[in-house]
């Protein structure tokens, strides 16, 4: 006891190489002692402190050796672990392998393995830490961080996008242990992995699951979204609808995706002639509070398209009308509803209107586009005589430098002279439900995640 005493107090006084030698004089007297464990634990501590590596790693191999069963031999491995993060040349690979060997079976041995593979996904070397997640499992299946190990082994298979190995990982946790902070996660990334196989029905079954069972989690919103990707994949769109709305009814202030789901949810109204629906997604994401510039204009002109394939055309000009006194001047929906406008005057036999609208496009327009706009105007004020546009019919809009080329601007036609030529769309065309993102391209991203083709 007075020897244990002696030594404590030297290591609390951190006076490192005299402690390590009174714990070396109880090891010599009683190897085997109720104090061993201890006393070669504190000469690992000491020698870590010191920074003598070298010797700790020495030392806790020598107690893992003579105590594997011992509490100290963990204390241990956090000592080793210590080692490798503050001197990373050294190959803790190598060390820890080394007790794994030694100590076949054995809990002590277990956690070797278990901290080997875990370092390796924390270096993301998700190839070595599946196969050691996967070591740990077939050799250690009765060891307390079994659950642990299989829901990293599904992580390390899905980090590598290797879908098909990592939904039995997913399956053996879920269906093998119980409920742990992990859990959401791995359904989730279990619904994902069937996404991403194109198993719709089994990512939908999945997804729906996480939304009911864990309504907290913080997955649940990319879950929901999720969820009305793969109904569309299906071509249920109406469940695809209902899962975007809910989104959107449950969605936190200023959550970008949220807009994204009011557009799929457009999107899909307008593919199934919901024209009305369609209007008021619109509307509604134009009074999001995000809606300002190039957004609200795009808006406008989508609602004057949903209005014209209604068969409402009076509608879809007052729409025009009012983008008019919209800014951006030069933007490309602004000016393609200019050029919409000026057509419909012009079928309605107000040529004065139309120049008047084809004047104030000219004015904005990228110069090439200017130039024949300002053209047809000429062309219609001479034809008119010089009269001026019907009441209430034309507003005229501030000047800018026509030199500006808006957004997709040089996609736009103007008519010319020439008889029955219609004003070409924008480029970006508005997308049916089937097609990928309400503009033909990739899938709106996931908060936080890869886009839907590659959902984590």
């Amino acid at each position: 006891l007075a020897r244990s005493q002696i030594a404590d107090t030297l290591f609390r006084a951190q006076k490192y190489s005299e402690a390590i030698a009174a714990y070396r004089e109880i090891l010599a007297a009683d190897p085997k002692g109720a104090g061993a464990p201890i006393a070669h634990l504190r000469i690992a501590q000491a020698a870590y402190n010191a920074k003598d590596d070298s010797a700790a790693i020495k030392q806790i191999q020598e107690l893992v050796a003579a105590f594997p069963a011992a509490p100290e031999a963990n204390d241990g491995l956090d000592i080793l672990e210590g080692v490798f993060d503050r001197s990373r040349g050294l190959d803790f690979k190598e060390s820890l392998r080394q007790i794994v060997a030694s100590q076949p079976g054995t809990p002590i041995g277990g956690e070797a393995q278990f901290r080997l593979a875990r370092r390796a996904f924390e270096a993301k070397d998700w190839v070595s830490a599946a196969a050691d997640f996967q070591k740990f499992s077939v050799d250690f299946t009765n060891h307390p961080e079994l659950p642990k190990a299989q829901f990293y082994l599904g992580e390390s298979f899905f980090n590598q996008k290797k879908w098909q190995n990592s939904i039995p990982a997913y399956e053996r946790l879920l269906d093998n242990f119980g409920k742990s902070d992990d859990t959401p996660l791995a359904v989730f990334h279990l619904a994902s992995a069937y996404y991403n196989l194109e198993k719709f029905d089994e990512a939908t079954r999945h997804y729906a699951r996480l939304i009911e069972e864990y309504p907290t989690s913080p997955y649940v919103a990319p879950a929901q979204f999720n969820l009305a990707l793969a109904y569309k994949k299906l071509g249920k769109l109406d469940m695809a609808q209902y899962a975007y709305q809910k989104y959107i009814a449950a969605a936190q202030p200023g959550d970008a995706q949220a807009q994204n789901a009011m557009w799929e949810t457009y999107q899909i109204q307008r593919d199934r002639k919901d024209f009305d629906g369609a209007v008021a997604t619109l509307e509604q994401i134009k009074n999001s509070g995000t809606a300002d510039g190039e957004l609200a204009l795009e808006v406008m002109y989508r609602i004057s398209e949903v209005n014209m394939a209604a068969g409402r055309p009076d509608e879809a000009q007052t729409t025009w009308e009012k983008m008019r006194t919209m800014k951006p001047l030069n933007s490309a929906f602004r000016l393609q509803g200019l050029a919409k406008l000026g057509e419909a005057y012009e079928k309605a036999g107000d040529a004065a209107s139309a120049a008047d609208v084809y004047e104030d496009y000219a004015r904005a327009a990228p110069r090439d586009l200017a130039q024949k706009a300002a053209a047809r105007a000429a062309a219609l004020r001479k034809s008119s005589g010089g009269a001026k546009p019907k009441k209430g019919s034309s507003r005229a809009t501030h000047d800018i430098d026509g030199d500006v080329v808006p957004n997709g601007g040089g996609t736009m036609v103007m008519p010319s002279d020439a008889p029955a030529k219609k004003a070409a769309a924008p480029k970006k065309k508005p997308a049916k439900s089937k097609a990928k993102g309400r503009r033909g391209g990739a899938e709106p991203n996931l908060p936080g995640m890869p886009p839907a083709e590659d959902i984590h």
